[in-house]
């Protein structure tokens, strides 16, 4: 993902040998180095990774086990954001529903909806539902 600064973030992902890197990385082209930026959980594939108005990166869903059945405790249960400026990851709340090859969009209200996906061991279970970052709950 490119960061207003003109950086990369790369977050959970496969380097060439195809190892799984459980951490995010960030490239910055005009130095061509790479940084890793550890998270506080692992969101392994499958999230979403949202650039946000105000240059903040949310991550969200995914599961932690690339190779495995894709059980509950393989989800990924927390939102996550990166803070390109200080190099920070803080974890904002827990989701709503876990999943993987959800999708999003962000409004021009600065909202992120959040929909579909599939769920449950092996990936089974459709979601149907949508919801927002942050929630409507919390807009004034």
């Amino acid at each position: 993902m490119l960061l207003f600064d003109g950086r990369v973030l790369v977050v959970s992902s496969y380097n060439h040998l195809q190892q799984w890197l459980g951490d995010a990385e960030v490239y910055d082209p005009s130095t061509d180095v790479w940084t890793v930026v550890p998270m506080f959980t692992s969101h392994g594939v499958e999230h979403i990774a949202t650039l946000m108005n105000d240059g903040l990166v949310l991550v969200v869903g995914g599961a932690r086990d690339r190779d495995c059945c894709w059980t509950e405790d393989s989800y990924a249960h927390e939102i996550e954001v990166y803070d390109p400026w200080t190099g920070l990851w803080s974890t904002v709340e827990q989701l709503p529903q876990v999943g993987v090859y959800s999708t999003s969009v962000l409004l021009p209200d600065g909202r992120l909806l959040i929909t579909g996906g599939e769920t449950g061991e092996y990936g089974t279970t459709f979601l149907s539902e949508l919801w927002f970052y942050p929630p409507l709950s919390t807009q004034p």
